[in-house]
């Protein structure tokens, strides 16, 4: 039995970049093929509504420390005969500075996210990057490009058609090895290669 599919090479490692929160592109420092370290800066976002909301929160914390340092003040008089009320609205108000110092650290954390670093070394995969991104607001998850290894290997991605798939399954229930795999690329169609199946989707996805 022997089946034609369609299918890509693509390297072993890749990721797929998209955006880790709404907001504008406004620098794009890498382009289609561009070479880029571990580490390295791949584009800028910009999200007003994260700024703002990270500042109201630090002038908060900042008024509750300051409360709470006049309640210290206040407690140091030990004439004072609202002390046990001070301890109150002491806990209370540094409850709530942990609540705020909680917040400001997601907000930061959120806001660093919006400069967005390779968590590889490899190259980036992408068309008119500039012309596509640059300037143009993004949703959460939106994809941007792609970020892929070449020196890491590659693996060849098969679309089986639904209807021919149970074969596969049925010979790698018989094999005792993995099935081979003959192919070749477009820009040598005389020249065959080999692999093997090494994973098979569980469930079907439906594309173009």
């Amino acid at each position: 039995l022997q089946m034609e599919v369609a299918g890509k090479l693509a390297p072993t490692e890749r990721v797929f970049v998209f955006a880790p929160e709404d907001g504008i592109i406004t620098e794009i420092f890498v382009e289609d093929g561009s070479t880029v370290a571990e580490g390295d800066v791949l584009c800028q976002l910009r999200n007003e509504d994260l700024q703002i909301q990270l500042e109201s929160v630090e002038g908060e914390l900042a008024s509750t420390h300051a409360r709470l340092a006049g309640l210290d003040a206040l407690r140091g008089d030990r004439s004072l005969p609202q002390s046990a009320m001070l301890s109150v609205e002491q806990a209370e108000l540094k409850e709530r500075v942990t609540s705020l110092e909680t917040q400001a650290g997601i907000l930061n954390e959120r806001l660093a996210r919006l400069t967005m670093k390779a968590t590889m070394a490899g190259q980036i995969y992408g068309d008119r990057l500039h012309e596509l991104l640059n300037g143009r607001p993004v949703q959460r998850g939106q994809y941007l490009f792609e970020h892929a290894n070449p020196e890491s290997g590659w693996q060849l991605d098969m679309r089986i058609p639904e209807v021919d798939v149970r074969h596969v399954l049925n010979e790698q229930d018989k094999a005792e090895t993995p099935l081979v795999i003959s192919f070749a690329v477009e820009t040598a169609p005389d020249k065959k290669l080999t692999t093997s199946l090494t994973k098979l989707a569980a469930s079907t996805e439906v594309d173009e």
